[in-house]
Order: structure tokens, then sequence, then C-alpha cells
């Protein structure tokens, strides 16, 4: 078979006129068409810039309130920070304290409960 244009092919293309193209759009029409293509693009420019400007001073409104609470909560970051040191220094204050008393009085405590364990048990 060969490539070419058959009976159908000659039955659906329409021979080209000749003279004027259907469609003849005046100079006059394409630029008022431009212009208004033009102006269309400039008016959707300006709102996107309006939109990127009100972007910016949302965040730099976000970042005027983070920072005013950040600022705020330093007084309570530190003193959170002191109670803490505080905690942590009593716990091994208390911890040595049981050591040293355990180590003075240890054997006394151990008499004492031989003692104890020594003693009658009352019956009931």
């Amino acid at each position: 078979m060969t490539m070419g244009a058959g009976p159908q092919d000659q039955r659906t293309t329409a021979p080209p006129k000749e003279g004027k193209p259907e469609h003849h759009y005046d100079q006059m029409n394409v630029m008022a068409f431009l212009m208004e293509i033009q102006k269309d693009i400039s008016a959707q420019s300006t709102k996107i810039e309006r939109l990127i400007a009100d972007r910016n001073l949302d965040n730099d409104r976000l970042n005027t309130s983070i920072n005013a609470i950040s600022d705020g909560l330093g007084p309570i970051k530190d003193s959170v920070s002191r109670t803490s040191n505080m905690v942590i220094g009593g716990f091994a204050v208390g911890c040595v304290a049981l050591v040293v008393i355990s180590y003075l009085i240890g054997d006394d405590l151990k008499a004492l409960l031989d003692f104890a364990r020594a003693l009658p048990r009352a019956q009931t």
C-alpha cells in the first residue's frame, strides 16, 4: 500500500479558495485586543505585588509577636533554671548528708537493731 491521497481524502478536503481568507482581522482590532491584554496583565501584576507586600507585612507582624513572647518568657526561663539547679543541688547535699550520717552513726544503728531483735515479742 502506498501512502497517498485516496478517493476518500479528496472528498473530505475542500479545495483551497482563491482570494481573501475567511477571517480577516483589522489591524486596529488586533491592537485594541493587545492593549486590553496588556491592561489585564498589568492589573494582575499589581495585585500580585500587593499580595507579596501584604505577606511580608504579615511576616513582620508575626516576627514582632514572636519576639515579644520570647522576651516575656526570658525571666520565666531563668526562674525555672534557678529552681531546677536548686533542686539538683539540694538532692546532692541530701545524699551526701545521708552518707555522712550513716558513716558516723552506722555502728550505733546496727547495735540498736540487734538489741530490738533480742527483745522478747509480746504475744496477743
